[in-house]
């Protein structure tokens, strides 16, 4: 009876102790979760916090970002959403008698853009407090019915997007290369699209601007008239000899155009800062592979290596949606390099999107 009475004290010892253990559990449980909602609460009234989205409908690729911007001190947090999406507008516009956006591109670049909108839902809490800047470029400064597309899209989907002149978007891509990260003293930003390319550089408080139309589809449609006139094909590979100093040989007299200022500068040593997807994506992915992201140069001497590596090479053997410009990119780069005597390019993974994050 006494044993009894011991084990009969001892579960109810072991049985408050459970219960103490749970209570203590449960009340710091509860101060934790009221602790992260205290600490939501501070964002969401923190004036200086807002959500951003932005996007760059661009000539071949839409790109889009949303993160948190800091409005007061003018600085990006934390990515919270970010994806690139092939839409050959320009590829689109090259084939077009009237120079207008056919009916199937249309709906490409629609459902392109909200299938994106229903991924941020999705994934982004606060979406419905988000900001949208959008922009356009090339193609769409060139294709008839582009206004009346935009102004579709901005009735349908709260986007805000702005058909940029070329000037607007050397500005802009500009200011995107130094969205992170100071700007150097001496620098010149080189940004190549799909339907144009921009050189821009600082001044004395001036800009300096080189704008052309030779880009990546555009350079690419040039090389298939050039030297595959009798054909229908829509890619330039494979390259051979032949093809590859003719395709270097446009890109050399377009560089000799230059902006004589900006050629100065590059005299000078200034640092040549290479943003948007055909830097990035396409040559520097080509030449280090996009997993290396400590590799973030390339020189003249890499990019003869890698279309050395590429001759001969079909579409099927390049791989990826944008095989038929891969290779005339490195030409492109190689023949502008040479041209004005850049040994390096430094690499940011930066577009439109970034600066348009920070135009508050």
């Amino acid at each position: 009876m006494h044993k009894i009475g011991e084990s009969f004290e001892r579960s109810v010892m072991v049985m408050a102790l459970k219960i103490f253990f749970v209570f203590i559990f449960i009340r710091f449980s509860f101060a934790a979760e009221g602790e992260i909602n205290s600490l939501a609460r501070l964002a969401v009234k923190n004036p200086c916090i807002i959500i951003r989205g932005a996007m760059d409908l661009g000539s071949g690729t839409t790109k889009v970002k949303v993160a948190e911007i800091n409005k007061c001190h003018k600085t990006i947090g934390r990515i919270l959403y970010e994806k690139n999406v092939k839409v050959s507008y320009q590829a689109d516009l090259d084939k077009s008698k009237d120079k207008s956006f056919s009916k199937n591109m249309l709906i490409e670049g629609e459902m392109a853009i909200k299938n994106v909108l229903l991924e941020v839902a999705r994934q982004v809490t606060s979406h419905e407090n988000i900001q949208w800047k959008s922009v356009t470029s090339a193609a769409f400064r060139n294709a008839k019915n582009s206004s009346e597309f935009v102004h579709e899209l901005n009735l349908h989907y709260p986007i805000n997007v702005r058909i940029l002149n070329q000037v607007e978007e050397g500005i802009l891509g500009f200011n995107s290369a130094f969205a992170y990260e100071p700007k150097p003293l001496k620098s010149v930003v080189w940004d190549i699209g799909g339907g144009s390319s921009q050189w821009v550089a600082e001044s004395k408080g001036e800009f300096l601007f080189f704008l052309t139309q030779l880009a990546s589809e555009t350079f690419k449609e040039l090389i298939l008239k050039e030297f595959k006139k009798n054909t229908t094909t829509n890619t330039p590979n494979p390259f051979y000899r032949e093809q590859r100093l003719i395709a270097e040989k446009i890109a050399t007299q377009e560089a000799e155009k230059l902006n004589p200022q900006i050629k100065e500068l590059l005299k000078n040593n200034a640092k040549v800062i290479g943003i948007g997807s055909v830097h990035f994506h396409s040559v520097l992915g080509q030449i280090h592979g996009l997993k290396n992201k400590n590799k973030m140069t390339y020189t003249i001497d890499q990019i003869e290596t890698a279309i050395q590596g590429r001759m001969g090479h079909t579409d099927r053997q390049i791989g990826g949606d944008y095989a038929t410009t891969e290779v005339s990119n490195l030409i492109y780069v190689c023949g502008f390099m040479k041209a004005l005597g850049i040994k390096n390019v430094v690499v940011r993974k930066i577009n439109l999107t970034d600066g348009l994050l920070l135009d508050i």
